[in-house]
């Protein structure tokens, strides 16, 4: 199981400001070039952030999914949708969606086209 310190843990757990953005990148059948434009509008550091909530869901999914405990959960107030979202996809899924946000995170750390970045995270998920 992965483990964070409080500090850690408080950079994963999703915040109002961006639930949308995580929400449209996991859940959205059509990632409309608006919801692109406002995720690509963000300062950088509001991107990475998004990014990091966006793995501590997908982290969630797995701890979920491998041991069903919801009080492990960092996510602790959305375990009803981690519960759900968990059964539509497989652990190896969930594993190359976080290994593909990590990813998504470095390149945009190192000031890659943030609009082509999301979209192969996108097909990632997708595909």
């Amino acid at each position: 199981i992965i483990r964070f310190s409080s500090e850690e843990e408080a950079g994963l757990k999703i915040d109002k400001a961006h639930e949308n953005c995580i929400y449209e990148l996991l859940k959205s059948e059509s990632f409309t070039a608006v919801d692109a434009l406002e995720f690509i509008g963000l300062p950088k550091e509001e991107q990475l952030k998004a990014l990091d909530m966006f793995s501590g869901y997908i982290r969630d999914m797995l701890v979920y999914k491998y041991c069903g405990d919801k009080e492990i959960l960092i996510n602790k107030d959305k375990s009803h949708e981690i519960a759900k979202d968990t059964q539509m996809y497989a652990q190896e899924k969930l594993m190359d969606i976080l290994d593909c946000a990590q990813m998504a995170k470095t390149s945009i750390s190192a000031n890659a086209n943030v609009k082509l970045t999301i979209g192969v995270l996108r097909s990632r998920i997708r595909g």
